[in-house]
């Protein structure tokens, strides 16, 4: 073989080289940005569906709410001697008949950020240890005929834990909600 001859193949072979070489780069990179597109996709596709089930979560709080300050009032109308223990047991404000009505599906709860939705049962045993509290004060005045101060402390320190606790709540449902409009 001559010496040019063997100069043109090397040159056609390194032309053919360097084409397959940059074919492969591309479809290397193409294969990458279409991996990287669909990752950001799925991103962005959970925190949409965080952020719906954050959404519902933050619709839980309406019948938290209203029965805290409902059964605080009620509490404290016991312990004043305002209604007696059958106002207490009949009337006294439970929101799990409510918050059934709410509850997330498990889909939801599932990509809810971790112990949030937890946070609410103590909430809910609060209410109860309060209404045995309201229930002990109306029979105490009812009794005695006057204000048990005892009573009307341990009213009050359980009134402020649930509020503290409904708030806390919230602000970390608040966060994680704002936290969903943020990339990773």
């Amino acid at each position: 073989m001559n010496e040019q001859a063997f100069i043109a193949i090397v040159a056609s072979l390194s032309t053919l080289a360097g084409t397959v070489v940059t074919a492969i780069l591309q479809h290397v990179l193409a294969m990458s940005l279409e991996r990287k597109r669909r990752q950001d996709e799925s991103a962005r596709e959970l925190l949409r569906l965080r952020r719906e089930a954050i959404s519902a979560a933050l619709q839980l709080f309406e019948p938290l709410r209203n029965a805290e300050i409902r059964a605080s009032s009620m509490a404290f109308a016991a312990v004043r001697g305002d209604c007696n223990k059958d106002d207490v047991r009949e009337r006294f404000p439970y929101p799990l008949g409510e918050l059934t009505k709410l509850e997330l599906p498990p889909h939801y709860r599932a990509i809810l950020p971790e112990g949030l939705y937890d946070l609410g049962f103590p909430i809910l045993r609060d209410l109860d240890e309060l209404k045995d509290a309201a229930f002990r004060a109306a029979s105490e005045f009812e009794r005695l005929a006057t204000f048990d101060n005892d009573v009307f402390e341990a009213i009050f320190a359980k009134t402020t834990s649930i509020q503290k606790q409904i708030t806390n709540l919230e602000k970390k449902l608040g966060e994680a909600f704002q936290a969903t409009f943020i990339l990773p």
